[in-house]
């Protein structure tokens, strides 16, 4: 892996290091900037406080290159943040629960024994989220585990058993692909921490196409070569980014979050709208501050106590992706 001195001398992607990720993954997925955008911002969350981490669906029709981008993902993505470091194909209700015996903190008190596993520090890679909703969706109990996940809700930790807990704190940041088809079996006061960012190349013109699917699927051993080159890159920046322990929101901030949420029409949807608009900014911003600091020769911490979001990143990722953060079914 890349140290901050090697990153130096690549100073273009420091000037914009959002920009310089999305021009990796254009090397192996054609167009979707948007996407792009907000699915690494919603990666880049898991290094912020649990209550603000935001997961990630590519969303469309069949031959739309969901995979294919999701893969992408995975490859820039450092596996000391991923769980199990695969694109797990399913995942149990209990999968998360038997993994605090071996991977989580034991604790003994009044002759109940309890393991207690902090998920919030991981991402974790869906080859399919409409079968993992499904399994997850059967029972009363999957049915608590599965909100915690995903809704709004600020529940600090969820046990299972009663002489012997399983227990797991915080919420990983989940990125996976979703079928248009799909979209039914999902309920969106359940998914406020899951945004659907949509891939879909049926406006364009078939050439445009036929061109996009013959580059992905023949991409030269050169072009493979170099976002092998550039995704080590990509993981080695953010495998810099400091664990943040608070965020704020600067005043300058306040004014153009609490404008922009207003503007949206469903009033309902304010709450989510604005957890989701915070948390991608923050991570924006967290972007930002660890470009810098490298770019001006200065060491990066391991933990940052507090992030203040300007507005500018507030601006910057409301202008990006308002359609994505404000969509609850499909477009």
């Amino acid at each position: 892996m890349m140290d901050s001195k090697e990153l130096r001398n690549n100073s273009e992607f420091l000037n914009d290091p959002l920009e310089g990720m999305v021009k990796v993954l254009d090397l192996m997925h054609y167009g979707d900037e948007k996407v792009k955008k907000v699915c690494l911002l919603s990666i880049a969350t898991a290094w912020l406080p649990s209550k603000y981490h935001i997961s990630c669906a590519i969303t469309g029709p069949t031959m739309t290159g969901k995979t294919n981008l999701l893969h992408a993902l995975f490859d820039l993505t450092p596996r000391s943040r991923m769980l199990d470091g695969v694109i797990l194909l399913r995942m149990s209700p209990m999968s998360l629960f038997y993994d605090a015996v071996n991977k989580g903190e034991k604790i003994e008190k009044d002759d109940v024994k309890k393991y207690v596993f902090n998920v919030g520090r991981f991402i974790i890679f869906l080859g399919d989220f409409a079968l993992f909703y499904r399994e997850w969706n059967r029972g009363l109990r999957p049915k608590e585990w599965f909100r915690y996940l995903f809704s709004a809700e600020d529940k600090r930790i969820l046990c299972h058993g009663r002489k012997t807990q399983y227990c797991i704190k915080g919420r990983p940041v989940f990125v996976s692909t979703l079928l248009d088809e799909d979209i039914r079996f999902l309920k969106g006061q359940e998914l406020g921490r899951l945004l659907m960012a949509w891939v879909d190349n049926r406006t364009l013109k078939d050439e445009v196409k036929l061109a996009m699917f013959i580059r992905d699927l023949l991409s030269s051993s050169k072009q493979r070569e170099q976002f092998k080159d550039s995704a080590r890159l990509v993981r080695s920046f953010l495998g810099l980014l400091p664990i943040v322990k608070s965020v704020e929101l600067s005043h300058d901030a306040i004014e153009p979050l609490e404008e922009f949420i207003a503007s949206i029409s469903n009033k309902g949807d304010t709450e989510v709208t604005a957890l989701r608009l915070a948390s991608l900014s923050a991570s924006y911003e967290l972007l930002n501050y660890t470009a810098n600091l490298i770019r001006e020769r200065k060491e990066v911490p391991e933990k940052l106590d507090k992030l203040e979001v300007t507005g500018e990143s507030v601006r910057y990722v409301w202008n990006t992706a308002r359609d994505i953060i404000t969509i609850r079914s499909k477009p």
